[in-house]
């Protein structure tokens, strides 16, 4: 009696019914995936299936893991049932960490229940649909499209032809229930009749790359030659078999798998198609003939692989064969394009890996390079978990092989020996690390290197040459550093690095160039062993010493913003020039460099950083060269002041401007040396003593004329008048200062000065608000055009304050918003600190007091140790919500606190 019943308890119809079978596609995988999160997705998941059973008139049979087996009296509304599943699925599922695909079948025919339940071929016939589907389709047999009656708009069936069933006798018509939001593009069903081919099958799971795969299968079906491009071990030929597969029902008269990897001739490569065409040999390039004769105009698919190493021989063979069969089409793979007429090349990415500080286990699977790495290490070490503990490790192993699946492979296959830490930690031996332990791996992919060398093998000499010669650059370059430094000596240098850029050894983008880590310490093993490091560097150094010293004037004048940004791009070259300078034991160069672009990092999030080399280079540099000397001096006290450390080069930096006899180019420097040591000599007893060293400042701006030194010399003067209460006097030179700064158009003077201008000054003398705030907004432009990240953090909390003054809670919000992302770029725990602040102190002033109070709990933890001054903020206010809540203990824990703390008490 109970298996005439239904799960819910009702009856179960018999007769001609409509059957649906479902499944999740790879569900023991995504367990081992997704481990405890996956039980909540697989609730989700049968709760999306029954609410669109009951919808349509539907009987659960049974329930098997994540299978159902529903059945319907009639066949429509299985079909609008399967329709609402997959589309309610997809909503569900958004935004899982793991591809989270269900696959169903729909057959009709009479069935009769027993004590067993369900009896009849129907049954089974049904369950073989449903087993030759996709993750995300819906299969339909002839038997369900003919009774299927007044579907919905929008709803259609797709004929796939005739398949065999296992261990059906009869072949079954196949159709695709077709739905504007679903998914269409799935390969043939999994059938004993799929289209004629010899596809090897894979050995392993295939993880990820379902974009790129659906990438190349729609330029195969418009394109009649595609290859498939890319360096060593990124898994052409994986994509090339899974798009071919795909693309089967295109091409009726076969898909035909051609592995290259031996031939070495185009007689080879004529000889490897006719053997796999079953073609009968022919002696000589003949052959060709009588490949085109036996394909003819049938639509038949080539998939030729591996053709980097008879590249002509694959290309004149191609050229044939497109031109005499009017239906071929070829997919290729290899580490170059083939150059022949109407070729579509198509570069395979390295698999996307996380950026720090992504760590988080749920958020790493996302990232195809970990899900691979996870399901391979689980594959050497069943007992391999992601989880909080190894999610770092996992990242860095996936960041540190580039995301070459090849590297990540043979990565995991270490766990066997190795821990995942040591793993991670030795990852800088990558190429003695990752060695296959599989005897029947191609000899190219039994290690990293031999991957490496099957490419390097195939370059020319010169090719060779400028290829070690750019594993001197640390990170990407420009042409023209690459042509200095790399090409110098081999001719035509720009045509050597599009050779690499075609063999996939260098990458391109954005105007510049770069190699993926792996290839770059693969070219590094190179350059040692020609012994050309040392010339290398030093050639490297100069060229980068005299890109700085191009950019210093432009730097302080009115060229910032352009220069900034294109500095910005070279910071890894930058430096490594100043390292190969201070490990020489001669650090002008590094002065050179750090006292010409010390501009450039003024605001910006590499500013510490900044610091650091000002503070090497001068400690390891004599006084000469003294223009350099003098500006990193200068560059070194302001970096100091916005990192709130001491400025130790004040008085040299002034005796090095007045020194005789005159420099020239030391003229803009004595404006700002001057302005540093009255800034530095200020007191808070006496603030008006400062004045006569501020107006002494002032005056020799104005004798000099450099309208940045003028700008800031007046802007600095302004604050100190403001503090000794001269107000008026304060306005008036701010003013002025802005008024010299925007002679220089955009930049990071203006930006600086402006900043002094918004709120370095106070304004309160009746301005019209609006006004307030078109200049703070001018200032979050001007701020961010000039890169200068600290004033735009600035810029954005002051409007933020004025919107929580106007009672504009959303506005306010927002822009905080805004300054949290800038301090996260400049990796500043206080500035999120005192943005934090900010909000949890508008709460309580709105009277939210537990939000403010649970705001300030998280603060305090999060910023007590990286961000003092910031947790120093929030004690009084903590306190303050403590006893607004009635804990008073806390509160007078806190209040003791803030007392001790080391901030000034204002």
């Amino acid at each position: 009696a109970a298996a005439r019943r239904g799960v819910a308890g009702r009856q179960l119809p018999t007769g001609r019914l409509t059957l649906l079978f479902t499944d999740i596609e790879g569900s023991t995988r995504l367990l081992q995936l997704l481990g405890p999160a996956y039980g909540e997705l697989l609730a989700r998941h049968h709760a999306v299936i029954r609410g669109a059973i009951a919808e349509h008139s539907g009987d659960e049979v049974e329930t098997a893991g994540d299978a159902f087996f529903v059945v319907f009296d009639r066949a429509t509304d299985a079909v609008c049932a399967a329709v609402a599943i997959q589309r309610a699925l997809g909503a569900a599922m958004a935004g899982t960490p793991a591809p989270f695909r269900v696959r169903m079948g729909l057959h009709a025919g009479d069935v009769a229940l027993d004590s067993t339940g369900y009896v009849g071929m129907p049954v089974h016939e049904a369950a073989r649909v449903a087993a030759a589907a996709h993750g995300g389709q819906v299969l339909a047999s002839d038997a369900v499209r003919a009774a299927a009656e007044d579907l919905p708009a929008g709803i259609a069936f797709d004929d796939l032809g005739e398949h065999a069933l296992r261990d059906i006798v009869e072949p079954i018509q196949l159709f695709q229930v077709a739905h504007p939001d679903l998914a269409t593009d799935f390969p043939p069903p999994r059938t004993e009749g799929s289209a004629r081919h010899n596809l090897p099958a894979a050995v392993s799971s295939f993880v990820g790359r379902d974009r790129e795969v659906a990438e190349v299968r729609a330029l195969v079906a418009s394109s009649r030659l595609v290859t498939v491009t890319g360096t060593g071990g990124l898994g052409k030929t994986r994509i090339a078999v899974h798009a071919a597969a795909a693309s089967l029902a295109r091409f009726p008269a076969g898909t035909w798998f051609v592995d290259l990897t031996t031939s070495s001739s185009t007689q080879d490569v004529v000889t490897a198609i006719a053997r796999t065409l079953d073609v009968p040999q022919v002696t000589s390039t003949a052959s060709l003939a009588a490949i085109a004769r036996h394909i003819g105009s049938r639509r038949a698919l080539l998939v030729l692989d591996n053709c980097e190493q008879v590249l002509a021989g694959v290309a004149l063979a191609v050229d044939s064969l497109l031109s005499r069969c009017p239906a071929l089409t070829v997919l290729a793979t290899s580490r170059e394009p083939l150059g022949v007429t109407g070729e579509t090349a198509w570069r395979l990415p390295v698999l996307a890996v996380p950026a720090p500080p992504v760590e988080r286990a749920e958020d790493l699977l996302r990232f195809d390079a970990v899900r691979l790495f996870v399901e391979r290490a689980r594959a050497a070490d069943t007992a391999f978990v992601l989880d909080e503990r190894t999610a770092g490790p996992v990242a860095r192993v996936c960041r540190q092989v580039d995301g070459i699946p090849l590297a990540l492979e043979l990565a995991a296959a270490r766990l066997q020996a190795l821990s995942l830490e040591d793993l991670a930690q030795r990852l800088d031996e990558r190429f003695r690390i990752l060695r296959s332990t599989d005897p029947t791996a191609a000899a190219r992919h039994q290690t990293l290197e031999a991957t490496l060398d099957w490419s390097h093998d195939l370059l020319t000499a010169d090719e060779a040459t400028v290829f070690r010669r750019l594993a001197v650059f640390p990170g990407d370059f420009s042409l023209d550093a690459a042509d200095a430094i790399a090409s110098f000596d081999v001719g035509d240098g720009l045509e050597q690095l599009a050779q690499l850029v075609r063999k996939s050894l260098v990458v391109t983008g954005g105007g510049r160039y770069r190699m993926l880590e792996t290839i770059r310490e693969y070219a590094r093993r190179r350059l040692e062993a020609a012994g050309e490091v040392a010339d290398a560097r030093k050639r490297h150094a100069e060229w980068y010493v005299s890109l700085a010293e191009t950019a210093e004037p432009a730097l302080r004048g009115g060229g910032n913003v352009e220069w900034r940004r294109r500095l910005a791009a070279e910071n890894d070259n930058l430096d490594a020039a100043m390292d190969w300078s201070l490990a020489c034991s001669d650090g002008h160069q590094a002065l050179t460099i750090a006292g010409s672009v010390w501009w450039s990092w003024v605001g910006s999030p590499t500013e510490a950083a900044g610091l650091a080399w000002l503070d090497a280079a001068l400690n390891a540099t004599p006084v000469e060269p003294r223009y350099a000397r003098v500006s990193g001096a200068i560059g070194h006290n302001l970096l100091s002041n916005t990192q709130g450390r001491p400025q130790r080069f004040v008085d040299e930096a002034v005796e090095l401007a007045t020194r005789q006899p005159p420099d020239p180019h030391t003229n803009w420097c004595l404006p700002w040396a001057l302005t540093q040591r009255a800034a530095a000599s200020s007191s808070a007893a006496d603030p008006a003593a400062v004045l006569p060293a501020y107006e002494h400042a002032v005056r020799v701006a104005h004798e000099h004329g450099h309208p940045l030194g003028l700008g800031f010399a007046l802007a600095e003067y302004a604050v100190a008048l403001e503090r000794a209460g001269r107000h008026d006097e304060a306005v008036k030179a701010v003013d002025e200062a802005v008024a010299h700064t925007r002679r220089l158009g955009s930049g990071l003077g203006i930006s600086r000065v402006l900043a002094y201008y918004v709120v370095g000054v106070s304004r309160d003398r009746g301005d019209d608000p609006r006004t307030k705030r078109a200049t703070c907004e001018e200032l979050v432009s001007v701020a961010a055009e000039a890169g200068d990240r600290m004033v735009l953090f600035l810029a954005l909390m002051t409007l933020a304050h004025a919107s929580a003054a106007d009672e504009d809670a959303v506005r306010a919000y927002g822009y905080v918003g805004r300054a949290l992302e800038v301090a996260a770029e400049l990796h500043s725990n206080e500035l999120r600190g005192e943005a934090h602040f900010a909000i949890a102190w508008w709460e309580h002033r709105r009277g939210d007091v537990r939000a403010s109070s649970a705001r300030c709990n998280e603060s305090l933890s999060r910023f007590a140790a990286d961000a003092p001054h910031s947790a120093g903020r929030l004690l009084p206010l903590a306190a303050l919500l403590a006893h607004s809540q009635g804990d008073a203990q806390r509160a007078a824990r806190l209040i003791g606190a803030a007392a001790a703390h080391p901030l000034d008490k204002d």
